[in-house]
Parts: structure tokens; C-alpha cells; sequence
């Protein structure tokens, strides 16, 4: 509890650090507490994306596949975020370039958008497991 109750606090900070970073060797729970951070956050509609790699899933875990997961979930979590009409959507659905995946996906969408009333979180997972090939 201490770590969900940590993680609150952080999220709540308006002066903290945009970056929470959780850091454990193998096998402490790292997978458990996001996801579990997760579900409490989602009832409380604080999380506006997540994304969960994987050492066994090389495609799921590449860079742009996280960035386009990211950005469909934000369609949904943020109210003004949209994807159609977007200048270079076709290229970036296909690119295994995470930087313009980024900037037409997130940075141009998010530039449209208004900040949320409270902050939101982003949730990703096993960042160490991405796949860079």
C-alpha cells in the first residue's frame, strides 16, 4: 500500500517531477504493482494510457507499436485528441520510425489538445524489455 499511497501523492504534486520512475530487479513485482496501479487509477479516470512490453512479444514491445497503442488510447482518454485528418497518418500507421510514429501521432495531436482538470498518467511497463529491433 505504501507504494500505491507513494504514487497518489506524486500524481497529486503539481510541483513533482513529470517522470515516476519505479526501479527492482527481477521477479519483485514491478508487472503486479502496475497493473494493479492500474486498475485503482482507471476507476478514478486518472490514467490516460498504458502499455505493457514484453521480452516474449518483440512485435508488441517495438517502439512505434507502443507509441501507436498510446495514441489510440488517448483518443479515448482525452477529450479533444484526435487522430483523423491528421497530416501523415497513413505513413506514421505503417513506420517502424518511433520518431515520426511521435510526432505525428502524439505531438501534433497533443498540441491541439487543452491540459485535463487533474493530471492523468501514462503507464509503462517492462520499458527495459522494449524491442529496438
Amino acid at each position: 500500500e505504501w507504494a500505491f499511497a507513494d504514487v497518489l501523492e506524486w500524481l497529486d504534486d503539481a510541483k513533482a517531477s513529470q517522470l515516476f520512475l519505479l526501479l527492482g530487479g527481477g521477479g519483485t513485482g514491478k508487472t503486479v504493482l502496475s497493473a494493479e496501479l492500474l486498475h485503482r487509477l482507471l476507476k478514478r479516470k486518472r490514467v490516460a494510457g498504458w502499455h505493457f512490453c514484453r521480452h516474449d512479444n518483440k512485435e508488441q514491445s517495438t517502439p512505434a507499436n507502443l507509441l501507436r497503442s498510446l495514441a489510440v488510447m488517448l483518443c479515448h482518454s482525452l477529450k479533444d485528441f484526435k487522430l483523423e485528418g491528421l497530416e501523415g497518418l497513413d505513413e506514421a500507421l505503417v513506420s517502424a520510425d518511433p520518431k515520426l510514429v511521435f510526432e505525428a501521432l502524439l505531438a501534433a495531436p497533443l498540441a491541439k489538445v487543452a491540459p485535463p482538470s487533474s493530471l492523468m498518467l501514462i503507464i509503462i511497463d517492462a520499458l527495459d524489455e522494449m524491442s529496438l529491433n
